[in-house]
């Protein structure tokens, strides 16, 4: 890198976020947004459908608060957030925040960023470390990823085999970590986390103690704005009184301010402050690191600054404590030092090794998960395991110094598992294919007509219920689809004639059929290309009484391998095989060759994390069972239609639980064409042999079960995958696993 290069060092925080630039060679500096050293992470949906950050969201979110996420950071794992009423990607929330501060940085400097460094959880594993490295994807040529203590212990001047504890206590969380110097690098020798801890919550014990602990309605918008007011006066007064020994407030509905003094709040957070030490004692412990080669406890995070955790600290572990002098700047500064280090002259007595940059060609929206010792640039040189702790986070048990890669599209999720014992499936049983006999015999409709849908014993209670059905469209979507994929839109005009209503919900009676007699299930009913293609969300389609009409509109994602027959008509729920289905014939022809994607996983290897929608998990896929028969007691499969078994087993591989139906509910199969066909939930398939899977698992423990699914006789299985309920319309996101031969 060039001496008149900008490097710029950004540390996303939960609730703030704070960034420090260098260029030629000159001393760094606090990059200053909207004439503060750091700004809010807060991000807000505007009138305009534009995403405003910083103070001004917070500002305008006074008004609409709905439309306001003051922590993007901690949504990270999901896919999107309704601001207002309107879907927001994550990671476009995020980028917001990110593209803010390095266009101020490259204002102030005149000239774009050359390096952009992006500060991490020294417990965050591939996968959220290659979402945060999408957001910033484009932003700067190069683009290196640094965990946070290791850049606060760099930014401390930690000595060649020297340790210290660097507790973090910010705004939204604390975190704590110990980090020893080894040669060129740095390890982390445990580290683990308070998620639920940080300057905001102590915000909170002085609101509750001002207020007698009554919150503003959210009902009443003017109430809310003197609630956020009130707020801010709280940490103001919070960051005053670790200067000074009293502080007042003005309370809505008080005439006179009220006096808070230092010792009032020392005693209100006591309780949270000993928690932190006691985070700190577990992390140390742990470690297992030499106390003569511990330096001391390094405080950094603008909440820190509290004496009274200082002298607890000091108290409890009899260890020096390092207040940083600019604790919510420390790990900005930290990361850009090891960045310099690493690309000039070294300027301490042990060289941080050169990193090796991402390199971008602009922000790709594929989201191939990012795998574990690939694809992202760390510089510190080394970061190894961490022990679990009991309410708090791991660190990844592999090492983070990585080779680089493009994260657009990186080629594996595989990472080993947890060091949780893996449960262990049974061999499998021998048994026969379970075929059901005969072909799928829906009644045909001539193109034009009107058919009439039958059936007996629905889940809303009647006994009967007649429909009549009429196509209104079935045809290829003039919308650009994925790679080996098109959209086709199918509509119909259903009118109940015998039963109560048609009940609220979605309309999920729409299938396609295609010429080997597979159904189609369709996209996501309240999903962007459905409401583009249909005109409308399809989740929440209107009551209509008997004799009415309402129209009901499904939108397909079909290989280019894949011929469409017709559009099949047909409530699962009261006739789960298909014996009532109408079919409208309609065709679409085969435009290209099968394609499956690459595969992250093989059935019977090792297992691949993946994002649930409630946390983190390792998932692997024992094997693909094609004769069942010895785990499946009936009833018989529908016409046509041949029955696999997939054994999985299930790791929590994150800090918090994981819900199994969130695991059960993303894995799929492909066909050999590369139709997505999901777990057939309708039939009701009962099983043996086959172990119960536990509901919810906490950290580190694993459980075990079977999936079936019906392919069409004539089809096979191409993968195994996974899509996560958020992100089904986009094949780019799912992970897969191949099968053996």
């Amino acid at each position: 890198m060039t001496g008149g290069a900008l490097i710029v060092a950004v540390d996303f925080g939960t609730t703030n976020t704070v960034a420090v630039a260098r260029r030629d060679g000159k001393p760094p500096r606090v990059v200053s947004v909207d004439g503060a050293p750091s700004m809010p992470s807060a991000v807000l949906l505007g009138d305009d459908g534009r995403l405003v950050v910083g103070t001004d969201a917070l500002r305008l979110g006074r008004s609409a608060a709905h439309r306001l996420e003051h922590r993007p950071k901690s949504r990270l794992d999901e896919g999107t957030l309704l601001l207002g009423n309107t879907p927001v990607d994550v990671l476009d929330m995020v980028r917001a925040v990110l593209e803010r501060v390095c266009a101020e940085a490259a204002r102030q400097a005149n000239r774009p960023v050359d390096h952009l460094a992006l500060t991490h959880p020294a417990d965050w594993g591939a996968l959220r470390m290659g979402r945060l490295s999408e957001a910033a994807a484009g932003l700067a040529p190069q683009v290196s990823m640094v965990p946070e203590p290791v850049a606060a212990a760099a930014r401390g001047g930690l000595g060649d085999g020297m340790a210290e504890v660097v507790l973090d206590l910010g705004g939204g969380t604390c975190d704590a970590a110990v980090v020893r110097r080894d040669g060129a690098g740095y390890a982390v020798l445990a580290c683990a986390g308070l998620p639920d801890l940080g300057g905001d919550d102590l915000d909170q014990r002085i609101v509750d103690h001002v207020t007698g602990g009554t919150a503003p309605s959210t009902m009443d918008v003017a109430a809310a704005r003197r609630g956020q007011v009130l707020r801010q006066d709280a940490r103001a007064a919070k960051e005053l009184l670790s200067r000074r020994r009293s502080a007042k407030l003005t309370v809505p509905g008080r005439d006179d301010p009220v006096e808070l003094t230092r010792s009032d709040f020392e005693a209100l957070v006591e309780p949270d402050l000993r928690r932190v030490v006691e985070l700190a004692r577990r992390v140390l412990d742990v470690s297992g690191v030499d106390r003569g080669a511990l330096r001391g406890v390094h405080l950094v995070g603008g909440t820190s600054r509290i004496p009274r955790l200082a002298a607890l600290l000091d108290e409890e572990l009899r260890l020096p404590v390092q207040p940083d002098p600019e604790p919510e700047a420390s790990v900005a500064w930290g990361a850009i030092e090891l960045v310099v280090a690493g690309t000039a002259a070294p300027t301490g007595p042990v060289p941080s090794p050169a990193p090796t940059p991402v390199v971008h060609s602009g922000r790709s929206r594929s989201r191939r998960w990012v795998a574990a010792g690939t694809a992202l640039t760390v510089v510190a040189a080394l970061v190894v395991i961490g022990t679990q702790l009991s309410g708090g986070q791991q660190v990844s048990g592999n090492p983070l110094a990585a080779a680089a890669t493009n994260p657009a599209r990186p080629s594996s999720s595989v990472v080993p598992s947890s060091d949780a014992d893996a449960p262990e499936l049974t061999p499998a049983r021998d048994g026969k294919a379970v075929v059901g006999a005969g072909s799928p015999d829906p009644t045909v409709v001539p193109e034009g007509g009107s058919g009439l849908f039958k059936a007996t014993g629905t889940y809303e209670g009647a006994t009967e219920v007649q429909e009549e059905v009429r196509l209104v469209r079935g045809a290829l979507a003039d919308r650009e689809a994925p790679d080996g994929y098109r959209w086709v839109v199918a509509k119909v005009r259903v009118t109940l004639r015998v039963g109560e209503e048609l009940p609220y919900g979605d309309g999920h009676n729409v299938h396609l059929l295609d010429d080997r007699g597979q159904l189609m299930d369709s996209a996501s009913r309240a999903g962007p290309v459905t409401v583009e293609l249909c005109g409308s969300n399809q989740q929440n389609l209107p009551r209509t009484p008997r004799g009415k009409s309402r129209t009901e509109c499904a939108v397909f994602l079909v290989p280019v391998a894949t011929v469409v027959r017709g559009v099949l008509f047909d409530d699962r729920t009261i006739d789960p095989t298909g014996e009532h289905a109408l079919l409208f014939p309609m065709t679409v022809p085969a435009s290209g060759p099968p394609t499956l994607p690459a595969a992250e996983g093989q059935v019977g290897g090792p297992p691949v994390e993946v994002r649930t929608d409630s946390g983190y998990a390792e998932i692997g896929i024992a094997d693909v069972i094609d004769e069942p028969s010895a785990y499946l007691v009936g009833p018989k499969p529908p016409p046509g239609i041949r029955l696999y078994l997939v054994r999985y087993t299930v790791t929590a591989s994150g800090a918090g639980n994981v819900r199994t139906y969130d695991v059960q509910d993303g894995l799929n199969i492909l066909d050999d064409r590369g139709l997505l066909v999901p777990v057939d939930a309708f039939v009701g398939y009962r099983q043996r042999h086959c172990p119960t899977p536990a509901e919810e698992l906490a950290a580190g423990v694993a459980t075990q079960g079977c999936l079936v699914f019906s392919l069409a006789r004539g089809a096979t299985i191409g993968r195994v995958v996974y899509e996560p309920r958020l992100e089904r319309d986009d094949p780019s996101r799912w992970l897969s696993w191949q099968l053996p031969g």
